[in-house]
């Protein structure tokens, strides 16, 4: 699926089937159940350009049926777990699976956002999530290499209040993070308002943004680094 990605120049299928081994066997059993069912079905939807890789009909029901065998293990009930667990289990995997194809369509915006800036500010506006419930997260940021969309681990995202009031880690009116193995991090609770967000990674050019926080909102930042 990767080769035929990378021949047709299809950055978008790329990001969405390029998983090692290794890559796989660190993900949770809820989070590999979504992954390689949308591996599944985006070879199913290409088929017909994968015979040189060796996936065909046959393969396809092979790996089908491995799926349906692991997802029918995770769900067969252990002894003293109780029936809303399993509820609770089967929602998360949904979540997981939705936020995977959000994060998909958040970085096929991105890619068209210097030729069609009218439709990403457009999507930007409409992307934002409404947010009744104050024990969830106030934002999520991402860093991904501005060439190949990889996660970029090690980013150092400061954040600093306009009105340098914002309670933060470092008590002078920033808040200061860094983003995780896989690119990402969440901030739970941020003061409303407008911040500066300065971005920064050894080996990467600093970056700049700017956003603005709105209680009962959560905002989704993701950024692209450049390699100096």
């Amino acid at each position: 699926m990767a080769i035929l990605a990378k021949l047709t120049k299809n950055d978008t299928l790329l990001k969405e089937v390029k998983f090692n081994e290794s890559d796989l066997n660190r993900l949770s059993e809820v989070t590999l159940k979504a992954r390689v069912q949308i591996i599944y079905d985006k070879a199913e939807a290409n088929l017909g350009s994968l015979a040189e890789q060796g996936l065909t009909p046959d393969t396809q029901k092979q790996f089908l049926e491995t799926i349906t065998a692991f997802n029918n293990a995770l769900e067969t009930p252990r002894t003293g777990i109780a029936e809303k667990s399993k509820a609770t289990q089967k929602l998360s995997v949904l979540f997981v699976k939705a936020d995977a194809e959000i994060e998909i369509m958040d970085m096929a915006a991105a890619s068209a956002k210097d030729e069609y800036p009218d439709f990403f500010n457009a999507y930007k506006t409409s992307r934002k999530l409404i947010d009744s419930n104050a024990g969830t997260l106030a934002l999520r940021a991402a860093a991904r290499e501005l060439t190949n969309g990889e996660p970029v681990s090690g980013a150092l995202f400061v954040f600093k209040h306009e009105a340098q009031k914002a309670l933060g880690s470092s008590g002078n009116g920033e808040v200061v993070k860094k983003t995780s193995k896989k690119g990402n991090f969440h901030v739970k609770s941020m003061t409303a308002g407008n911040y500066k967000v300065v971005i920064s990674k050894k080996g990467f050019n600093d970056k700049e943004v700017s956003i603005t926080v709105t209680e009962g909102e959560r905002v989704e930042l993701m950024v692209e680094l450049e390699k100096a």
